[in-house]
């Protein structure tokens, strides 16, 4: 594609609307038959792209597009780290649209671009999301990372010292089933690392020991470290 993206004025407005499907047939021959008002030949900008991190392995891209254009119209062609991964549409009378980028690493910076074309041009719509050189009409580039996978950590503790050989076990919830279990420490502590976004109930277990609170539930997001501790007390021996 080549040309520029400008913007029709004055009583040119609807009627440019309706024939642009037309003008990249005949290119500049717009602008002479219709003063005041260049030919539209490159879809208009993505502007003001926006990357945020949405959990551990998503990030949302937003971006806006200019209010003379119908959203519904343009499609938009996804770049990460200089790549091309897939595409979307606009949506009518929205001038924001936005794209959810998932399956990515926890912890990495990802680095976007979007591009724009005309639903009415693709007319060999495969092809024409393959011809990646023909992106003039890309966005400014947005980079984030995406949030680190998160942490559950605590202690066991019995009269103020810390108790070993506790066997705690980590049950996620959602969205499967699991379970994880390790032991404490001689200092009576525990870890769970690298946990995705989810709920998990946390329980401690020793036959010689009661303990509180019995277990808790608690939900974890993006990155965060949650300390559960608690306290043990003996079970009470056999009566003489």
């Amino acid at each position: 594609m080549s040309g520029s993206v400008t913007v029709c004025r004055g009583s040119h407005m609807g009627i440019f609307s309706r024939l642009r499907k037309y003008a990249r047939a005949v290119g500049f021959l717009m602008a002479f038959l219709l003063p005041g008002c260049n030919a539209l030949i490159d879809p208009p900008v993505p502007r003001n792209l926006t990357a945020t991190p949405a959990s551990p392995h998503e990030i949302t891209l937003t971006w806006e597009i200019h209010q003379y254009e119908d959203p519904g119209e343009i499609g938009y062609k996804i770049f990460r780290n200089g790549e091309y991964i897939d595409y979307t549409f606009g949506s009518s009378y929205v001038l924001t649209t936005w794209y959810d980028d998932s399956g990515l690493a926890p912890d990495t910076e990802y680095c976007y671009r979007v591009s724009s074309f005309y639903i009415s041009d693709a007319l060999d719509f495969t092809n024409f999301l393959l011809d990646l050189q023909n992106d003039s009409a890309q966005s400014n580039e947005a980079c984030s990372w995406t949030y680190p996978l998160s942490a559950i950590k605590g202690t066991v503790s019995s009269g103020g010292e810390g108790l070993d050989g506790v066997e705690i076990t980590l049950f996620r919830v959602f969205p499967h089933d699991t379970a994880l279990s390790v032991f404490t420490g001689s200092d009576g502590f525990y870890r769970f690392t690298d946990l995705d976004n989810s709920k998990y109930v946390v329980t401690p277990s020793d036959p010689d020991f009661v303990f509180s609170p019995e277990s808790v539930s608690v939900i974890v997001l993006n990155g965060e470290v949650t300390v559960i501790n608690f306290e043990a007390t003996a079970t009470a021996g056999p009566n003489p």
